[in-house]
Formats: structure tokens, sequence, C-alpha cells
């Protein structure tokens, strides 16, 4: 699974120190809704001219993403378990004896990219109705 890291400045973890329980919800909320942006679009892209191609529909149903707590932290995850997604998402030698040249055909990556404004304007929003509740 690929993921984003997001590092907040030692001003902004002071302020925010007082509603950690609160931030750390609305975290995870934010960074789900931008997850589930990005899982949107990477499906959409399949088919699409200079992208993979749908032959069976598996590659593209397995993305998937999860939100996890873990002490302090809100880790947001997308990517799929299939055994060559990370080959078309980068490319490189496949087949036996890696004889075959499969360029990059990515499909995460793009999507992240082109979502990036609005994940964290979901997060920035997510947290700030977390705060207001409580």
């Amino acid at each position: 699974m690929f993921g984003i890291k997001f590092r907040l400045n030692s001003e902004s973890r002071r302020f925010l120190q007082g509603f950690s329980n609160d931030v750390q919800k609305g975290l995870r909320s934010g960074i789900r809704k931008g997850l589930l942006l990005v899982q949107r679009e990477a499906k959409m892209s399949f088919g699409k001219p200079d992208h993979l191609k749908v032959i069976t529909g598996y590659l593209r149903s397995s993305i998937n993403f999860e939100t996890k707590i873990q002490g302090n932290k809100v880790i947001g995850e997308i990517g799929s378990n299939v055994v060559y997604s990370r080959i078309h998402e980068f490319g490189g030698n496949a087949g036996p004896g890696r004889q075959v040249y499969l360029r990059p055909r990515p499909y995460i990556f793009p999507a992240i990219e082109n979502n990036l404004e609005a994940i964290f304007d979901k997060i920035g929003e997510s947290i700030r109705q977390s705060v207001e509740r409580s």
C-alpha cells in the first residue's frame, strides 16, 4: 500500500495539543474522505488513453484504502494487494527471467497528486468540525 505522511510544524502541534482527541478524530475522518477521492479517481483512470486497460477488472476493484490510529499518529494508506499492482504503477522487468519490460502506467500517484489540495481541504474541514463539536 502507498501512504501519505502529514507533518505539523511545532507551533501547530502546540496549538492542537489541547484538542488532541478531537483533532485525531477529525484528522482520521478527513484522511478517509480524501482517500475516497483518490480511490475514485484511480479507479476511473483505467481504460483511458495511456492508462491501464481493463481486462478482468480485478486490479481496479482491488484498490482500497484504510485509516488507522497508532498511538498519537493517524495513518492513511491506499493501494492494492494484487501481486502485479506495483509493476504497473512503477514499471520494471517482469515475466520469466524478468525479460519483459513494462513501462510505468501509474494510477495511484496521479490520483493523489490531482487531489492533494482537496485532501488538505477535507482534512482541515474535518478537524475544524471535530474541534467545534467539543
